[in-house]
């Protein structure tokens, strides 16, 4: 099995491409593959939310049921 690298994102100033250049630095021929976790189905607009409320939902992101399940779907 090859080895595997998880970051958490979203990261403040970072994006998609910035995930692939550090992987690339890591190992120019690596398989990069993004898996995305899904808010909670009670979350509604992220931007709605309160400190306490962005800090619930957050925490829920990082689950490792939720993390587990993002991992298992096919990325997009």
């Amino acid at each position: 099995m090859s080895p595997r690298l998880g970051l958490l994102y979203p990261t403040r100033d970072c994006g998609e491409d910035d995930f692939a250049a550090l992987c690339r630095r890591l190992d120019p021929a690596i398989d990069l593959g993004f898996a995305y976790v899904d808010w909670g189905p009670g979350i509604g607009r992220v931007d709605e939310l309160d400190a306490a409320g962005k800090t619930a939902a957050v925490r829920e992101l990082g689950a490792p049921s939720r993390l587990t399940a993002a991992v298992s779907r096919p990325t997009r």
